[in-house]
């Protein structure tokens, strides 16, 4: 799915012609994600809202992450990586909700 990222074949449907992250489901695509950044990034904007239960997920739809400056991530095919000089990935700035780490709904 991605550098290091593994998934089972079972849980990738059947539309070749999409970014591969988004042929899972957008959960399982939430998880690859942050497996990825290896906590440096953070679940935000519309895939936050998705984690919060607010907003579902866009199904094929990029999920954006947000990452300190320095994190080293850059965009791949189905992830937008936004960066902010002030975000430290641990609590008080962002939260585990469902099992993702996200930015705080503030």
């Amino acid at each position: 799915m991605l550098p290091e990222v593994f998934v089972a074949a079972h849980l990738v449907n059947n539309r070749p012609d999409a970014p591969v992250l988004s042929r899972l489901d957008p959960g399982v695509a939430a998880l690859a994600a942050l497996a990825w950044a290896r906590g440096r990034a953070t679940l935000s904007r519309f895939s936050a809202l998705a984690a919060w239960g607010l907003r579902p997920q866009n199904p094929g739809g990029p999920l954006h992450l947000t990452a300190p400056i320095n994190a080293g991530l850059r965009a791949r095919p189905g992830v937008v990586v936004h960066r902010r000089k002030d975000l430290v990935v641990a609590p008080p700035h962002v939260v585990v909700r469902r099992g993702l780490t996200v930015t705080r709904l503030e």
